[in-house]
């Protein structure tokens, strides 16, 4: 837990370097606890394709190293990522199921990092092999042998020595030997094949091109591959916008130049158009386009270090959390509802930007540059506070990220006066109410249609005689706000033999002791993870799975966390029958539940019901409005003409037929 102390520090810029620090070694820790989480695994699943793909052989280098070695090898961003896909693929247990191909050859890329890291004690041999390009990178030493296309896929011995000498022994030509990268090589080597080294600006920001593992987030043909002269025009880029990152805003630069390792560069679809980004697991590098303007270089340097720097932070506290986790809210800065986490990205990122425009319009003299400034400055500032406002609206804070948040909104409150003509500001919040209108209008149309259908529904039933559910909207089960497991509410009672298998499965699956109910309000995908958990647990511990599922089936209560996890287990089994039953039984206590109302639509689909299923699923909100309201009874049903077919009397359970009929003439309405 930080300090609050801590967390006022880190919003910066000025962040002392004690707390980065300990951020960075917590990154690297983590991705060293990911590599031997990966080493477990593999040795005791796989150990075939662990030896064979060379993974083995990396890790027992990489052990051998001393600590502070392995640490800059970790350290490096890529590395980062290669951690992220191996443990996917064994939680997956992909390196059973599937262990050739993919694989077999992300496993073999642990050699490069390897080979850095003994590159920096006493050296080391092994195999590496080309990427589909005719690369090999050694990531942090910014070495990349090159070769044409023909070679992908070929395994290579390299060496490497304390020395800085480099070996590289081809399959069918003499071996390359340099002393250093940018050496002329000497003696007879193949066509096409060379040995460079990537570049950096002032020995530190490395310009990379070439890495596999940092061309993650955007299509290939996104990333730009430099020739010659862009790699000079890049550096001549990016030296003037660190350059003028010092002159204004000293602290944000040394934060900037000291955690950037990596810039990758991206294409840009236009000339009027600067693209920059960075991801969760590459700690230590932005992508972006290239641009000759060094205040727009600048500020996306700056922009995406503050990713970087939070994504660091999420790692150990998750600043958001509870059921508005799932929420999708207004966001200044984009046309679609926004996640809170993506919400906190933007708003911290953007308290940057106007550090940095706050900064340039006290230091640039120039009219032009400081009308520039003064109007982003305003634009942002707004921006952000907006953001603000809306995290706080509907976002559950932890501590840390109440803490955050208030030092964020005092450090705007302390910038530096900057004067700001009423006309930049009456414009700065007209674009702001335009966005505002035209993000609800967009956002609110389909609740204005859903709103008039679900009139004449309601017309139509009131005429039927049917009946309205309170007016308070409370449904009649505690299944309203979310599924709890028996007993927890009330320790004192003692716990039936059902609430503890539902326990011990919420125990097994990881998860909470609460699982919310999704809301159409919410704007949430799903907030249910047990279908999901369970399928996966029959693919990853198929023994772990069959257990379970012993113990469900024998399980039985009106708890309902058991009905979800039986019709849950019965979807995943195939016994569709069973599942939709267990699903119209939580439905009958939670008629708002948005995810139960998607996982009866998929059980009915299986049993043949394609047209009422499609109108739950393409009309979710209607179906989910109307039942929150409603009380569905058969005799109403009956009275507005809706018949059976004798197709339902497979379903044999009432309250799922009841459920089909009511589908069936929703669907006959809205046509």
């Amino acid at each position: 837990m930080l300090s609050s102390g801590a967390v006022r520090d880190f919003v910066g810029p000025g962040t002392s370097s004690d707390l980065l620090n300990g951020l960075y070694r917590a990154q690297v820790r983590k991705r060293i606890l990911q590599l031997a989480f990966v080493a477990r695994r593999l040795r005791s699943d796989a150990p075939e394709l662990a030896e064979r793909s060379g993974f083995l052989a990396a890790y027992e280098m990489l052990k051998e190293c001393p600590a502070e070695q392995v640490s800059l090898a970790a350290g490096y961003p890529s590395f980062g990522r290669w951690c992220d896909l191996a443990e996917t693929f064994v939680i997956s247990r992909s390196h059973v199921n599937l262990p050739d191909g993919q694989v077999a050859s992300h496993l073999r890329l642990l050699g490069s990092f390897a080979l850095s890291a003994t590159a920096r004690h006493r050296g080391g041999r092994l195999t590496l092999a080309f990427d589909h390009d005719g690369r090999i990178c050694l990531p942090g030493l910014g070495i990349v042998v090159e070769a044409p296309r023909e070679y992908a896929g070929s395994k290579v011995t390299c060496s490497v020595s304390p020395g800085g000498r480099f070996d590289v022994e081809l399959p069918d030509g003499p071996a390359i030997s340099v002393e250093s990268p940018r050496d002329t090589m000497a003696g007879p080597r193949p066509a096409g094949v060379c040995v460079r080294e990537l570049e950096r600006l002032a020995g530190r920001l490395e310009l990379n091109d070439v890495d596999p593992l940092l061309r993650t987030g955007f299509p290939s043909h996104d990333f730009e591959r430099l020739t010659d002269e862009a790699a000079r025009r890049w550096l001549s880029a990016a030296g003037d916008a660190v350059a003028l990152l010092h002159r204004v805003l000293p602290a944000g630069a040394a934060e900037v130049s000291e955690y950037i390792q990596v810039l990758v560069p991206l294409v840009s679809q236009s000339p009027t158009i600067h693209r920059s980004a960075a991801t969760a697991e590459t700690f230590g590098m932005v992508q972006m386009s290239w641009s000759g303007a060094p205040f727009q270089l600048a500020e996306a340097l700056l922009h995406e270090y503050y990713h970087n720097k939070l994504n660091a932070l999420l790692d150990i506290d998750p600043l958001v959390v509870g059921q508005a986790e799932h929420s999708r809210c207004y966001s200044p800065w984009r046309d679609d509802a926004r996640p809170l986490h993506g919400l906190l990205h933007a708003v911290f990122s953007f308290y940057s930007v106007v550090v940095f425009w706050a900064a340039c319009a006290a230091v640039d003299p120039s009219a032009a540059g400081q009308d520039r400034a003064v109007r982003e400055f305003a634009r942002r500032r707004e921006q952000v506070r907006t953001g603000v406002d809306q995290l706080l609206e509907h976002a559950q804070l932890t501590e840390v990220g109440k803490t955050l948040l208030g030092e964020l909104l005092t450090r705007l409150d302390d910038l530096p006066e900057i004067t700001v003509p009423p006309e930049v500001a009456r414009a700065v919040r007209g674009e702001l109410l335009e966005h505002r209108a035209r993000w609800l209008e967009r956002h609110d149309q389909p609740r204005h249609e859903t709103d008039s259908r679900l009139g004449r529904l309601a017309q139509r039933w009131a005429h039927a005689g049917g009946k309205r559910r309170p007016s308070s909207g409370a449904c009649p089960s505690a299944l309203q706000d979310s599924l709890v497991l028996a007993g927890l509410p009330a320790p004192t009672q003692p716990m039936t033999s059902a609430d503890k298998v539902a326990l011990e499965a919420c125990q097994l699956l990881g998860l909470p002791t609460v699982i919310p109910t999704n809301r159409l309000a919410d704007h949430a995908g799903r907030r249910d993870p047990t279908l999901d958990l369970l399928g996966r647990l029959s693919v990853v511990e198929p023994a772990e799975f069959a257990r379970l599922a012993s113990s469900l089936r024998e399980a039985d209560g009106e708890d309902g966390v058991i009905w979800l996890l039986t019709g849950h287990l019965a979807y995943v089994e195939r016994r569709y029958a069973h599942a939709a039953e267990r699903y119209a039984r939580c439905l009958d206590g939670a008629p708002d539940n948005v995810d139960l109302w998607r996982d009866l639509a998929f059980a009915l689909r299986h049993l043949g019901f394609r047209e009422e299923a499609d109108t739950a699923l393409f009309n979710l909100a209607l179906v989910v409005a109307f039942t929150s309201a409603h009380v569905t009874d058969r005799s109403t049903l009956a009275g507005l003409g809706v018949r059976r077919s004798p197709d339902d009397d497979a379903l044999g359970n009432e309250s799922v037929a009841t459920y089909l009929l009511l589908l069936r003439w929703i669907g006959c309405e809205t046509r």
